[in-house]
């Protein structure tokens, strides 16, 4: 029987190892306002709630290139879900979200990560004066701005119709999402999605950003769309990102970025929000919770910062207790937003 053993670990070996085959994940980050390409940028990924600092930054033309298996193992390739952190000194950061079928397999080809440029205006937080005070609670309503989903690449056939389709359902489709969200976890669903106005929609992202805090937004949800096709399959890649507004001098967790890949038969506003819809759920939530933060740590007045903090927290233990195994990133985020509350309760 023993000679056996050796036998059957080397199939196990040939097991775990298969699990965790993935091809090298390559692409480029650029710099959102100028569409250059972004040097010394920092790649970090998270699977199955293990971290690891890619060794190599982006090199001076933005590009980057690595193998997940140089920096996990077997048991924490085995997983559906990944998630990259892209960061730089001077830029907010940006998270993509990537799912596969096949446990361990990931394939990201040609990943285009765009981060936005910070701005001095970001990180202030003023103290409120009575007049900010009474009219916060005069208007209840949180705004999140949505744009278009923009064409990206030269895939043959057309999307067009899809897109103009798409553009039109989305915002109402993602906006009952969001608020059944924020309604099953027992959460204030005062949420109201507006179209960015005409004439900022082109604007580069440290106007859009300006616009967003200048309307105490939430967040604003934009996306990119490209048509592939590969052996006579027509394949949408889409890139949604959800670009959260309200900020702190020492926590400015940037964008998430949610990646998906449909095909073009099945493409449809109803599809994609149901892919969306609770990411983008928990992510308002969070949003909420670092809004009720901001505005708690403008308040002199103790009872009312103490009763704020409270809030906040109320909002992110309630997101919490049903995150799944796939939120590690938004886990990470709530933890850290945790312990500043706690920090700031305490001060």
């Amino acid at each position: 029987m023993n000679r056996f053993v050796p036998f059957l670990l080397l199939m196990l070996g040939l097991i775990s190892s298969g699990l965790a085959k993935s091809e090298p994940i390559t692409g480029h980050v650029i710099d959102d306002a100028s569409g250059n390409g972004l040097p010394g940028v920092s790649i970090r990924a998270l699977l199955s709630g293990t971290s690891w600092l890619v060794s190599e930054p982006t090199d001076n033309d933005g590009a980057f290139r690595f193998d997940l298996t140089d920096g996990f193992d077997s048991a924490a390739m085995d997983t559906n879900f990944l998630n990259l952190e892209f960061s730089k000194a001077g830029y907010h950061k940006a998270t993509r979200m990537r799912s596969t079928q096949t446990r361990g397999q990931f394939i990201v080809k040609d990943l285009r990560v765009r981060l936005e440029p910070k701005n001095d205006s970001d990180t202030a937080v003023e103290v409120s004066s009575p007049t900010d005070i009474e009219e916060s609670a005069i208007t209840p309503f949180r705004r999140i701005f949505h744009r278009s989903y923009d064409l990206f690449g030269a895939g043959e056939g057309n999307t067009d119709d899809s897109l103009t389709n798409l553009n039109r359902r989305l915002p109402r489709h993602l906006r009952r999402g969001i608020i059944t969200h924020l309604q099953q976890l027992q959460l204030p669903a005062n949420i109201t999605f507006d179209p960015i106005p005409d004439e900022i929609k082109q604007d580069n992202s440290i106007k859009l950003r300006a616009f967003a805090h200048s309307e105490d937004a939430l967040a604003v949800i934009l996306g990119e769309a490209e048509l592939t096709v590969s052996d006579g399959d027509e394949t949408i890649e889409l890139a949604s990102e959800y670009r959260i507004i309200p900020l702190l001098p020492d926590f400015q967790p940037g964008s998430l970025f949610l990646d998906d890949r449909i095909s073009k038969d099945d493409f449809s506003p109803s599809r994609l929000s149901r892919s969306l819809s609770k990411t983008w759920g928990g992510t308002t939530v969070f949003a909420l919770a670092l809004y009720e933060t901001r505005e708690a740590m403008k308040q002199d007045d103790q009872q009312k910062r103490q009763a704020g903090l409270k809030r906040a927290e109320a909002f992110l233990k309630a997101q919490k207790s049903v995150l799944g195994i796939d939120d590690d990133m938004l886990n990470q985020q709530i933890d850290a937003l945790l312990d500043l509350i706690r920090r700031e309760g305490e001060s």
